[in-house]
């Protein structure tokens, strides 16, 4: 990824949209929001690769230090029971079609919104969801 994306990803998850917030190194022109947004879309299908792939360390390194997952039932987790619970097995993301995004960039924060299917597994329930 180019030396721009100075941040990782933080994000938070609302009823029927997501959003991923990254810091972003220096200010960006129009001519560099392509490459940006290409950028952010690429690391969101790496999260969502390595959710499905339980990648724990590839998880460890895309997911902000300071990490407060928000799950669509409302639960509240932080980065290291969210990696801890895909390591377990508690939670286990079988697929996830990220449907049609958009990317917005706001000087130093680029997020991406739209809406995705997840077919996840809780608990031993099998569940399907677009958020």
């Amino acid at each position: 990824m180019p030396g721009r994306i100075a941040g990782l990803i933080t994000e938070v998850f609302f009823r029927s949209t997501f959003a991923i917030a990254l810091l972003l190194g220096p200010v960006l022109t129009s001519a560099a929001f392509a490459d940006t947004a290409d950028d952010l879309r690429k690391l969101q299908a790496s999260r969502f690769a390595a959710l499905v792939a339980k990648d724990t360390g590839t998880l460890d390194r895309l997911l902000s230090p300071s990490l407060v997952y928000t799950h669509s039932n409302g639960a509240v987790e932080s980065k290291q029971a969210f990696i801890d619970n895909i390591k377990s097995g508690k939670m286990v993301y079988r697929s996830i079609d990220p449907g049609n995004s958009m990317v917005t960039i706001d000087g130093a924060v680029g997020i991406i919104t739209g809406i995705s299917n997840f077919a996840v597994t809780v608990g031993g329930t099998d569940l399907e969801a677009k958020l």
